[in-house]
This record gives structure tokens, C-alpha cells and sequence, in this order.
């Protein structure tokens, strides 16, 4: 009868394990916003574009992308270490989203919410960044209202 059980809760626990991990790796970033993949927008191509805007930006302040913390009220000199491809978020017809991963000299790590907006590859422009999470501890969060999806702080979702 011992064994019996063991079994059964060993096996249990295993399935649980697998499903767990099999959600955990197909979603690199589930608290983003998430729309469809856009046919004629590769994720490729909106990776391209956010590498391409950094690499701009960087160029003109000693190859470090700058972007203000409001949080801590300090500028951030950030080196890009990806920007994840996992999927292409199109939030609306001509807006799109991704979110890319940054280091600080001081091995501080950052995730930026990128926007970008335009009819198609050729057309992107960058539209907007956010701080997203510090040390992987988020700043806010996304949720969906209405079909849009909207920011909101941690703090605010936390009080609730």
C-alpha cells in the first residue's frame, strides 16, 4: 500500500513539474501586453528596428543608451544585451511592442519596454521606452481594459 502511494505522489508531482516548466519556457515575459503577430512584420524585423534605434541613441553619448529613472531620479547609461524575439506584440494596427534586456556598468540589469509604430518594416519609428523591471523586480505591470492594454504600478496593483 506504501509503495502504492508513493507512486501515485511521485508521479503526481512529476506531471506537475512538466507542465509547470513546459508554461515557465514558452512564456519569456507573460506580464507584457500580448496582441498577434503581425504577417507583414517579422519579429526579426522589430528586433532589427529597436537594435538599430539603441545603436543610434548610444552613438550619441559615448556608445551607452541613456535613459532617465524617475524612480530613483538618476540617468541610466545602459549597454543592450537583447532584445527578445520570443514573440511580436502588435498592440494596435500600427504600434508594436517588444522588450529588450540592458546592463549597467555597475552589472545592474534592466528591462526596457520598447514601442515602436509604422505601416510596415520600412516605416518604424520608435514611439515610446519604459523602465520595465530593475534587478528583475517590476516597476509595473500590464493589464487589459477594453481591448487596450494599459499600464499599471506595482504599488497601485499591490494596494488592491
Amino acid at each position: 500500500m506504501k509503495w502504492k502511494r508513493s507512486v501515485l505522489g511521485i508521479s503526481i508531482v512529476a506531471v506537475a513539474m512538466v507542465v509547470s516548466a513546459g508554461f515557465f519556457f514558452a512564456q519569456e515575459h507573460p506580464e507584457h501586453p500580448q496582441g498577434k503577430e503581425e504577417k507583414g512584420l517579422t519579429k526579426d524585423e522589430l528586433a532589427g528596428a529597436i537594435s538599430a534605434y539603441v545603436k543610434k541613441e548610444a552613438s550619441k553619448s559615448g556608445g551607452k543608451y541613456q535613459i532617465s529613472d524617475p524612480q530613483e531620479g538618476v540617468t541610466l547609461s545602459l549597454t543592450l544585451d537583447k532584445v527578445h524575439k520570443k514573440r511580436l506584440t502588435q498592440i494596435s494596427p500600427e504600434l508594436y511592442f517588444a522588450c529588450a534586456d540592458f546592463t549597467s556598468p555597475k552589472g545592474v540589469t534592466y528591462d526596457l519596454d520598447f514601442f515602436m509604430k509604422g505601416s510596415d518594416k520600412d516605416h518604424l519609428e520608435f514611439s515610446e521606452v519604459a523602465l520595465h523591471k530593475k534587478d528583475g523586480v517590476a516597476r509595473y505591470t500590464w493589464y487589459e481594459e477594453e481591448g487596450f492594454w494599459k499600464k499599471k504600478s506595482v504599488m497601485e496593483a499591490s494596494s488592491k
